[in-house]
């Protein structure tokens, strides 16, 4: 398994957006030569495994050391793989066709690509399996990816780049000099211990993260420290008081359409957050937290207008939770449309005055038994005046119109850069067959840019 050290947050973050790199073996649709200006992205596929152990070299993508043995998750170079073009229209463009290297990787000219037009991955079916699953990117949001698909590769090479994060593991050693205190948590990337008694305990951590450790007294959250390099030799950490009574107020709430769910305070430090609090949303409960502290978050989750939303943003000197002025919001179910012959997803229950982006997923299904054809296809794009044009992947029977399922995600992304918003798209790999996929070296970078990007979320199906 490949180890690496952790880079500073600003070098993580601007390799969020090249997932796999240029590679030697390119797979490119056509040549940029002479003095033609190109502008070339590197898509690279990799199908996941799951098991007790990991051929030699292969990047390790995460663990379960709860499960008994070890469960560890590698992936395969993925060849076997169809990449399409779409124009602006949604219609196939019959002049534009990619096909993967022997390493799985594809590189795309974006200055061919229709402003407008899309990328669509299609994992085909296999005499085991009747699904169509395919994922199609708008030309505005594709970079340089690497994106997991499900169709069995064979007996291929792994993916062995992205190295896999070195965990560290510890004594850490509290006391309660300044604070008093009894019972603790101790929390990383890698662990949550719960409450307990203990104020010595063996902790897990990335290689150079701080376990943070919060103090409770007759159950309420006091007082804090964080520990630093833990490893072979005994961390000591005092706890300090909480200095401070933070107050916020709901604005969310109205009725049986509307109301916040959950409310969660997360502390940054450094390239690493973990949650503070989360305080009870029916009483509008106060929390303590200390001004020793600068980089506080929020995440508040809940249902608007029988849309459900989750919304991230950092925590102020003040809190009114509601949804930004840019958007307007009202109770109207996303649909699929059959507009001069093409599919296109209606999501008029939600306008912007801003920037705003979807993830539009649709299943649809045809036949039975031996025949039947079925279809998962994930969208990723800008929708138009509440509008998004589904890509034609020409499939007979499987058209959008009428699909059986239908989930939107309207992502409010004012100011944010690119990195940020490819980031929210990646968040999608546990959910979605084909989907952009976090390096591994960069899960805990991701982490940290998701819960410190502002940005409000709205989900809601047919």
């Amino acid at each position: 398994m490949n180890k690496t050290l952790m880079l500073p947050l600003t070098a993580i973050v601007s390799g969020l957006l090249v997932g796999c790199g240029s590679g030697s073996s390119d797979g490119s649709g056509g040549s940029g030569g002479g003095s033609t200006p190109t502008d070339y992205v590197s898509l690279q596929f990799v199908q996941k495994f799951t098991s007790t152990t990991v051929p030699n070299g292969c990047t390790v993508f995460s663990e379960n050391t709860s499960a008994i043995p070890v469960q560890y998750t590698y992936a395969k170079l993925a060849a076997d793989v169809r990449v399409v073009a779409h124009s602006a229209d949604g219609l196939l463009d019959v002049d534009l066709s990619y096909t993967p290297s022997s390493k799985g990787i594809v590189k795309i000219d974006k200055l061919k690509l229709e402003d407008g037009g899309y990328i669509s991955i299609i994992d085909s079916p296999s005499d085991q399996d009747p699904f169509y699953r395919v994922l199609s990117i708008q030309k505005e949001y594709l970079e340089s990816q690497l994106i997991q698909i499900n169709r069995n590769q064979g007996n291929v090479g792994c993916y062995t780049s992205g190295d896999d994060i070195a965990i560290s593991s510890g004594d850490i050693a509290v006391f309660t000099n300044n604070a008093p205190a009894d019972s603790f948590q101790y929390l990383s990337s890698q662990l949550d211990s719960g409450v307990t008694n203990s104020n010595l305990f063996k902790a897990t951590a990335n290689a150079g993260e701080p376990v943070l450790v919060k103090g409770f007294l007759s159950g309420v959250l006091s007082s804090y420290g964080h520990a630093s390099h833990i490893g072979s030799t005994q961390v000591s950490v005092t706890l300090e008081p909480l200095d401070t009574t933070f107050s916020w107020t709901d604005g969310i709430s109205n009725g049986a359409s509307s109301g916040l769910d959950s409310l969660e305070i997360n502390l940054a430090k450094g390239n690493y957050i973990n949650q503070w609090v989360e305080p009870n949303v029916a009483t509008v409960e106060a929390f303590n937290y200390t001004s020793l502290e600068s980089d506080w978050y929020y995440v508040a989750g809940g249902k608007y207008e029988n849309w459900n939303f989750s919304m991230v943003d950092a925590l102020q000197s003040s809190l009114n939770v509601d949804m930004p002025p840019s958007l307007t919001i009202t109770d109207l179910a996303p649909t699929v449309t059959n507009a001069s012959s093409k599919g296109v997803i209606s999501t008029a229950g939600v306008l912007s005055t801003g920037d705003i982006v979807i993830r539009a997923k649709y299943m649809q299904s045809f036949g039975s038994g031996l025949t039947l054809e079925t279809l998962e296809h994930v969208i990723l794009a800008k929708p138009t005046n509440g509008e998004t044009i589904v890509p034609d992947l020409n499939f007979n029977n499987l058209s959008a119109v009428s699909p059986i399922t239908l989930e939107t995600e309207l992502i409010a992304v004012d100011g944010l850069t690119e990195p940020q918003i490819q980031n929210i798209f990646k968040q999608n790999e546990g959910l979605d067959s084909v989907a952009l996929v976090v390096n591994p070296s960069d899960i805990e970078a991701s982490e940290h840019l998701l819960k410190t990007t502002a940005y409000t979320k709205l989900i809601r199906g047919m």
